[in-house]
């Protein structure tokens, strides 16, 4: 499948959806799981919805900051979005992963500069 980012991944989704509706569904979605959190009498279930909601919300805001972009060129476009999907499951992906891509990209722009 090749190396994706996270900024790929909200690229191809906004690409796919428009940015609007990634952006409601998303909002939706941290809500509920933020409600979830909020609401359930089961310790790791409360911690847990915590996390998806918080990967949901940096998702939201990703999708809602970026410049429009042209969906990356990636082979197998709804294998990736299956596996995107999946990793909104793991507690605190997304955050982690944006921090490490940002961190990237501003290198990778320091040293085009020099």
């Amino acid at each position: 499948m090749g190396r994706f980012t996270v900024t790929d991944v909200v690229d191809m989704d906004v690409a796919l959806h428009g940015r609007r509706f990634i952006v409601i569904e998303f909002a939706l979605v941290t809500a509920v799981a933020a409600a979830i959190a909020v609401v359930s009498s089961v310790e790791w279930a409360r911690v847990y919805a915590a996390f998806i909601a918080v990967n949901c919300a940096t998702f939201m805001v990703l999708a809602a900051v970026r410049p429009r972009r042209q969906a990356p060129e990636l082979k197998g476009v709804y294998l990736l979005t299956a596996y995107a999907m999946l990793l909104l499951f793991v507690p605190l992906y997304f955050p982690i992963a944006a921090v490490f891509t940002g961190a990237r990209e501003r290198a990778e722009l320091r040293r085009a500069r020099t």
